[in-house]
């Protein structure tokens, strides 16, 4: 993409924009070099004029004529630098805003999953503490436990240790394991690591040093 096409409004990503900032930062001394030798034929021709050579009003206003060209190529050059360069940061910035936003609402969505699994482990810890108190217990050994008035010591779910049924508690708990994993994506645990990392990176980043990270990527790839 040319910058020229960039500055005049067309849509461009960071990389792009970084990239058309590096391609002109490199053409800045051929520019400098123009002006330059310009300037150098202007001034000899004027102090040939002084020195009382015949040199003609056209020749050195030909000269002068070449000579703010060359300058004010340097000068759009140099402005268009600083334009995507403003550009850049700009994108940069709305990047980064979008990028908070985005790990907020990621947060939210990972607290009402949360929220939900907690939900449902306790709705399945009962349907086995349910089937546990049919083995063990009388139902009415079990009065007015939902008011909380009942002082009977439960036994607790161990998870089937040193039992018989450990190795199928093992199996089922594997299975359905892959179950979620298929159905639901990766678990809540490794949603927060991600969502953590993605914050972690957001916050040791900034505009400025993303800035640079984008135009030495930018030099690396036209070296």
């Amino acid at each position: 993409m040319k910058f020229f096409e960039i500055l005049q409004g067309k849509k461009a990503n960071v990389e792009e924009v970084a990239g058309a900032i590096v391609d002109l930062e490199n053409r800045l001394p051929e520019f400098e070099k123009a002006m330059q030798s310009t300037e150098k034929e202007a001034i000899k021709l004027r102090q040939m004029r002084i020195g009382g050579a015949s040199v003609s009003d056209s020749e050195i206003k030909n000269a002068n004529v070449k000579l703010e060209s060359s300058r004010l190529d340097l000068e759009a050059a140099k402005t268009s630098v600083d334009e995507l360069r403003a550009k850049l940061t700009s994108l940069i910035e709305a990047q980064r805003e979008k990028e908070n936003l985005e790990i907020e609402k990621a947060k939210k969505q990972l607290t009402l999953l949360k929220q939900e699994a907690r939900k449902k482990l306790a709705e399945a810890a009962a349907v086995v503490q349910a089937i546990l108190i049919r083995l063990e217990y009388s139902e009415q050994h079990f009065p007015n436990h939902a008011e909380g008035t009942s002082d009977m010591n439960l036994k607790e779910v161990t998870f089937f240790q040193k039992t018989e049924e450990h190795a199928v508690f093992i199996e089922e708990t594997r299975r359905q394991l892959e179950k979620m994993d298929k159905e639901l994506g990766p678990s809540i645990y490794q949603r927060e690591g991600e969502i953590a990392h993605r914050e972690s990176t957001f916050k040791n980043g900034s505009v400025e040093s993303t800035f640079e990270e984008l135009l030495n990527k930018a030099r690396g790839d036209n070296s």
